[in-house]
């Protein structure tokens, strides 16, 4: 599948995006006879790269096997263009609903940083309608939300995505646990759809996110529906897991791209129920799981920080290290998977696999890197981290814990000194499941600068070239904590 990008400017697409959220609803007319079992959504889709003219991947499900039909047009105009690539289709075999197909419609000849209209049609009858923005260039201020461990069914998980709609982002990561409990396509019905693409923005219901705004997922330990008796995802107990390759269409760049090879998501399960799954997916899985892409000045690695991964394997950390290497022209870097190497967390205080690659953000110049996993937010100091090695690899001890010296830079306030030396660790892991609370380690962690496990949250980022802050913001929008980076 393929795709781009789609943001927005802050009060007038607050007000475009109430619009074609009254559009939309109108021409679905209610919830009982809308064609959609899942409204329509943008992803980047398999485009790595900044193009001249942007392109992003139009999605959506539905039962209506009809003729569809997507136009675009600047925003400004009156005149709609039919879209003339060609609307892929096929049936989603693991979603436990008869006959369901997801669709995908290339948009491309997108003009970078300006807004588009959208619209999609069944034989000739307009049937939904939105409004977007292409892919910024490096040039461009950029505003981006990070918020992880979210779609959970629960009050403050409405909250934030509102919050969120109200910053009107660029882009939006989610590093990991994107729907609860388990991952399947089910909770996706029921659980993320409904709240991030709501039709109206209401802190008690959601906001139209998804359809208006790039959305990066990462893949957590919540969305592979492990079970511990097959050390795999049971696809007889869970046929519709893993759905997160099925839904979302990512770049395929990745370092693992068959199924059954190292560092893939382990199946189990009948061979139908196998291929099923695999069908759906399709060129999706395993490759997903680690992609990269860049926007505007900034270049983005998500990794897979699961059970299964080993970091420790050369071909995957030279994968890592080539792929923020190749990041020349991006004047940020980010790195973002779910797993925290560096926490105040008792829950998962020997989950520290991810420290194995510490070594290689700082050599490649990596700025933030942002996890979820632990329901709070954290923000380390700027650090460096040296893993005890063997054989010139960092060595995990076997109760998952990485040993390790620090060199902490203390002196980084982020107000009046901003330029940090070392790479800064932030959990944003508040997004709407059930909160973790207070500090949990017994012992003193040294490395932990900010902390708040008091309400849910989520991260803004502000770039303006040399320049980024970024502020945690409570489900009322309240600032809890905000911090400056420079360049120079």
């Amino acid at each position: 599948m393929s795709t781009e990008f789609k943001p927005c400017f802050a009060s007038l697409l607050t007000t475009l995006l109430v619009a074609c959220g009254s559009t939309a609803q109108a021409a679905d007319q209610s919830e009982t006879t809308t064609p959609f079992f899942a409204k329509p959504y943008l992803q980047l889709g398999d485009h790595a790269q900044l193009a001249p003219l942007e392109a992003e991947e139009l999605l959506w499900l539905s039962k209506e096997n009809k003729h569809w039909a997507v136009d675009l047009k600047p925003h400004e105009s009156q005149i709609w263009t039919e879209v003339k690539n060609a609307i892929h289709h096929h049936r989603l075999l693991d979603s436990q609903q008869p006959n369901l197909e997801i669709y995908a419609c290339e948009l491309s000849g997108l003009k970078p940083g300006q807004l588009f209209d959208y619209r999609v049609r069944i034989n000739k009858q307009e049937v939904f309608q939105a409004t977007s923005m292409a892919r910024k260039t490096a040039e461009q201020p950029l505003h981006i939300a990070i918020f992880g461990d979210c779609a959970s069914g629960t009050d403050g998980q409405k909250k934030i995505a509102y919050q969120c709609s109200k910053q009107n982002p660029d882009l939006i990561v989610v590093p990991g646990d994107i729907v609860y409990n388990r991952g399947l396509f089910s909770e996706y019905a029921s659980r993320f759809f409904p709240v991030y693409n709501a039709d109206h923005a209401d802190p008690k219901v959601g906001a139209p996110i998804t359809r208006s705004h790039l959305l990066a997922p990462v893949l957590g330990n919540h969305d592979i529906a492990f079970a511990n008796d097959t050390n795999s995802t049971d696809l007889n107990k869970f046929p519709d897991a893993l759905a997160y390759f099925t839904v979302w269409s990512q770049p395929h760049n990745g370092p693992i791209t068959k199924n059954g090879a190292k560092g893939a998501p382990p199946l189990s399960g009948t061979e139908s129920n196998k291929k099923a799954f695999l069908q759906s997916a399709g060129v999706n899985y395993p490759v997903m799981a680690n992609y990269s892409f860049d926007y505007g000045n900034s270049h983005w690695t998500v990794l897979d920080g699961n059970y299964y991964m080993d970091w420790t394997d050369s071909a995957l950390r030279d994968w890592v290290r080539k792929d923020l290497n190749a990041a020349r022209n991006a004047r940020w870097k980010f790195v973002t998977f779910h797993q925290p190497g560096f926490s105040d967390d008792t829950q998962h205080s020997m989950e520290q696999r991810m420290r194995l690659l510490s070594d290689i953000f700082e050599e490649c110049g990596v700025d933030v890197v942002w996890a979820g996993h632990v329901h709070n937010y954290q923000r380390t100091y700027p650090l460096f981290f040296k893993a005890v090695r063997k054989d010139d690899k960092p060595v995990m001890n076997a109760d998952g814990t990485v040993t390790g010296t620090f060199r902490l830079d203390k002196a980084y306030n982020g107000k009046t000194v901003t330029k940090p030396k070392g790479v800064i660790y932030v959990i944003t892991g508040a997004g709407g499941a059930h909160l973790y609370g207070v500090k949990q380690q017994t012992e003193k962690v040294d490395f932990i600068d900010k902390f708040n496990g008091e309400v849910h949250s989520f991260t803004t980022c502000d770039i303006n070239g040399d320049t980024m802050v970024v502020r945690q913001l409570n489900d009322e929008g309240v600032p809890l904590d905000e911090f400056k980076l420079t360049k120079t």
